[in-house]
């Protein structure tokens, strides 16, 4: 029996493509270099960011010599570029059906590889208090596929993996948590799910 449900994050609940279109954009237009120069050199220590061993200010300044008024302008217009994008990114149903589940009994939580600055800009909007409890890699030091992560979901709460049921849009991300016995859905659309869900939890 299904206890708590556990969602990723980009891709599941929230569209990262547009923010990050705009987000790299900003970057562009801030070290007055090509998006795609500045995607490539960003994909190049995303994981520090996600593993929090390395801050995004700290980069903008030595990677590109960013004085501190620019660097001020720059935090500033990402928090715009985010609220801009923070509710429209949704998906719909995402939501809607989380307080369904929790209306239902089950305990949801989130589970996510997230850049720290990503994550600070969500607790400030309020996301986390959309679910019982989250797991972020930029928190405990752990990013999917590791099963590292995924063990965290048992610290919070006193569950078995057949207990414990993961969404996530990444095949090997789900055969991480299968290795641990951990009930998984690939997320696909919201029609999709909705049938996947009524047959394993209810």
């Amino acid at each position: 029996m299904i206890k708590t449900t556990v969602f990723d994050l980009n891709g599941v609940i929230w569209k990262r493509r547009p923010f990050n279109q705009a987000f790299f954009q900003l970057l562009s237009q801030t070290v007055n270099l090509h998006p795609k120069t500045i995607r490539s050199k960003y994909n190049q220590v995303v994981s520090l960011f996600e593993l929090d061993k390395l801050e995004l200010n700290h980069w903008l300044k030595t990677e590109f010599k960013l004085d501190k008024l620019t660097l001020e302008t720059f935090n500033f217009n990402l928090q715009k570029v985010f609220k801009a994008h923070y509710q429209p990114n949704f998906y719909p149903k995402a939501l809607p059906l989380i307080r369904l589940l929790q209306t239902n009994g089950f305990t949801i939580g989130c589970l996510t590889n997230s850049e720290n600055f990503l994550i600070d800009l969500f607790t400030k909007a309020g996301l986390f208090c959309n679910f019982d409890f989250k797991v972020a890699s930029s928190i405990v030091g752990y990013k999917k596929p590791n099963q590292k992560i995924f063990k965290q979901i048992f610290k919070i709460g006193n569950w078995k993996p057949a207990q414990v049921l993961f969404i996530d849009n990444q095949k090997s991300n789900l055969s991480a948590a299968q290795k641990l016995g951990i009930n998984t859905i690939h997320f696909k659309s919201y029609k999709d799910l909705a049938p996947k869900l009524d047959k394993i939890l209810f």
